[in-house]
């Protein structure tokens, strides 16, 4: 996807190696915070990560749940057409036993009010 958003390929070459690095290094952890890094660089391409509905993917890697809810609120306010899909991705599986969860799904109309 990096390449495909303009990104320069030495570029995406060295992030993932940076994010095979960490992940070796530091188990998930480490590959979820150096991509928390990623969206963070103002220089960085747009992609899925930086935008709200990427970045609640992110803290929800993390167990941090009330930034991954607060970014999902977001997304849900820009209309982010991603979070449409938030009933079957699976990377919000850790979210799915709370309460938050099925307000935003009730928000968004995925389930009956």
């Amino acid at each position: 996807m990096r390449l495909l958003t303009g990104e320069k390929p030495q570029d995406v070459l060295a992030k993932m190696n940076t994010l095979q690095r960490e992940l070796a290094k530091r188990d998930e952890r480490g590959y979820w915070e150096e991509q928390l890094q990623f969206a963070r660089d103002q220089q960085n391409p747009p992609e899925a990560y930086v935008r709200p509905y990427g970045l609640a993917i992110i803290y929800a890697h993390l167990g941090e749940k009330a930034k991954a809810f607060e970014n999902l609120e977001n997304a849900l306010a820009e209309r982010d057409a991603q979070i449409t899909e938030l009933a079957i991705e699976p990377q919000f599986d850790v979210l799915r036993s709370d309460a938050r969860f099925a307000d935003l799904e009730r928000s968004i109309g995925l389930l009956p009010r």
